[in-house]
């Protein structure tokens, strides 16, 4: 009527209540591509709060099973009771069911076929029912027989949502017991059992991490080949600012030294942080963020017990990081390098290297000074700090030098017993020997200890002096110290040719990248070309590279003071 107003509330939960209920009545259906539901019961409404009415009955009374099964059916009305606008009507209706059907077992002699995305009880026939609860009950028995997919998946979705299983430990045995016996006729699963057992980690105690069920199981590590390889040596040199393998030191026979640090120091680095419920890739990577709900291709009931009671965070090899915290769960992908991460990832390859240099005796002049890097590790993990972080590094390198210079000593026991036989055999000729003359050999032994004196005391060994202690070599003098550049920045500069020298100088200035370019092209050269030169030779002169031309053309932070000074004293 005009001039009414309009109460949107009501109209509202009248829509809701009106969809809630049409669901319910279609979940109740019988689907029309299988005649075998005339058992079926359905139940229908007349109004909200109003029970149901049976509108189809079971033709014979004498059937104890079929009468369980009614019971089961009957759980549909009930279990959507409450259910919220949008709530999940087919995971309520599965777990009140499967619940009601946890400890039934069956014996049927017959076997139904049965195929059908995303199966449950409701959508059932009584032979399809008896098929797979004789089926269940021989599988909990040990034997797992060949049948159709869709009651494997209909039993993995009991298993995920805890249904014949004690959260934790017992599931996740369950299941993965489940997947290796059933490959070799349902070879689907694999397109499903690697994420679903990863998803049952994340919001089950399960006693392992998921790492740690990678290391244990090897079918389900084959589905996750790249794990924590993605992020390995070779990833983090395409992007640190400081290219290690470009430095001098770097070569075939160094090559296999320094990455199988780098991995020991990331372990190590990566159990410091862990404690602290982080990683060494939150350092380094950007991460986005987004809503997340388990078991997404499958019926399961996200249900309170899941819910933590304080914030969690799980870590899966491969770049993923699921977390609850705010009332909801999500995970995290890394999409690329923080700028405070690439300083921070080019100083730990600076740190490694030095240590490993002057362990190795070879003469490196390299900048590994931490003291920039700190408060940004202080900020981003500042449950650990950054003065931790680098004396774990530290330790980890020193931990690693000495573990490669450890003998490695294999004892042959066949010859080892030949040895003590003929020790035992010496040793009877001598006692022989003693008693025939105990006067010459104590006048010999008399005259020996004459000659040779007092025995020399054993001094006794300190592990702690089989512990390389590597010194860092001093770094070079500031400018904020009143120190002068040193020669070597200045015989750079001098090294430079004309059209080297204005790139550079244009760097310095600040002038953007497209002058830079700009004068390559005007002095006739490629600008990576120019840019390698110049590289090229700071790394002759100076011991390292100065330019990253990744994403823009920029100086490294480390040598600006001295480059700056180093071309103002050339224009002198």
């Amino acid at each position: 009527m005009p001039g009414e107003k309009l109460d949107f509330g009501v109209m509202r939960d009248s829509v809701r209540d009106k969809s809630a209920h049409a669901t319910e009545r279609f979940l109740a259906r019988p689907f029309p591509f299988n005649p075998a539901f005339a058992d079926i019961y359905v139940g229908e409404r007349d109004g909200p709060g109003k029970p149901a009415s049976e509108a189809i009955r079971p033709s014979s009374a004498s059937d104890p099973v079929r009468d369980v099964f009614m019971q089961m059916r009957r759980l549909a009305g009930p279990a959507l009771e409450g259910a919220p606008s949008g709530n999940a009507f087919r995971e309520r209706i599965f777990y009140a069911q499967a619940r009601f059907m946890e400890g039934f077992e069956d014996a049927y002699p017959k076997a139904a076929p049965f195929s059908m995305y995303y199966p449950y009880y409701q959508m059932m026939s009584y032979e399809q029912l008896r098929t797979y609860f004789t089926w269940r009950s021989r599988v909990r028995a040990g034997s797992v027989a060949r049948i159709d997919l869709s009651y494997v998946f209909l039993y993995i979705y009991e298993l995920i949502n805890n249904i014949g299983a004690e959260p934790g430990e017992d599931g996740l045995r369950k299941l993965l017991h489940i997947w290796k016996e059933c490959r070799a006729f349902a070879g689907e699963l694999d397109a499903y059992m690697p994420v679903w057992l990863k998803d049952y980690i994340v919001i089950n105690d399960c006693g392992v991490s998921f790492e740690g069920l990678l290391e244990r199981e090897p079918l389900l590590r084959s589905f996750y080949p790249d794990g924590a390889g993605k992020y390995g040596f070779d990833f983090y040199c395409g992007i640190s600012p400081y290219k290690i393998k470009r430095s001098p030191f770097y070569t075939e026979e160094t090559e296999s030294l320094i990455a199988g640090c780098f991995g020991h120091v990331l372990r190590r680095l990566d159990r410091l942080l862990g404690a602290a419920n982080a990683s060494f890739n939150d350092l380094i990577l950007m991460e986005v963020e987004m809503p997340w709900r388990p078991f997404a291709n499958a019926i399961f009931l996200m249900r309170p017990e899941y819910t933590p009671r304080e914030e969690k965070t799980v870590t899966i090899p491969g770049g993923l990081k699921y977390r609850y915290r705010g009332g909801r769960w999500t995970y995290a992908k890394y999409r690329g390098p923080s700028p405070e991460g690439r300083q921070i990832l080019s100083c730990f390859f600076k740190r490694i290297e030095l240590m490993l240099c002057a362990d190795a005796g070879f003469r490196r002049r390299l900048s590994a000074d931490g003291g920039p890097i700190i408060p940004l590790i202080d900020r981003l993990a500042p449950s650990v700090g950054g003065a931790a972080l680098l004396a774990e590094i530290d330790r980890a390198v020193k931990e690693y030098c000495f573990e490669k210079k450890k003998t490695s000593i294999n004892v042959d026991e066949a010859k080892l017993e030949l040895i003590r036989q003929r020790a035992l055999l010496t040793q009877e000729r001598l006692a022989a020997s003693v008693e025939a003359e105990p006067q010459a050999a104590e006048a010999d032994g008399k005259a020996a200890a004459a000659k040779s004196g007092p025995p020399a005391a054993v001094p006794a060994l300190d592990p702690a002096a089989f512990i390389a202690v590597l010194p860092f070599p001093d770094p070079p003098s500031s400018p904020e110290s009143g120190g002068k550049p040193r020669d070597a920045w200045a015989g750079f500069i001098r090294s430079l040719e004309p059209a080297e020298l204005k790139a550079l100088k244009l760097i310095l200035e600040g002038a953007p990248a497209s002058a830079v370019l700009e004068c390559a092209r005007e002095c006739g050269l490629m600008p990576e070309v120019l840019m390698d030169s110049i590289n090229q030779k700071a790394l002759e002169h100076a011991g390292d590279t100065i330019l990253d031309v990744s994403d823009e053309i920029y100086i490294y932070e480390d040598y600006l003071d001295h480059l700056r000074r180093a071309a103002e004293s050339d224009r002198h």
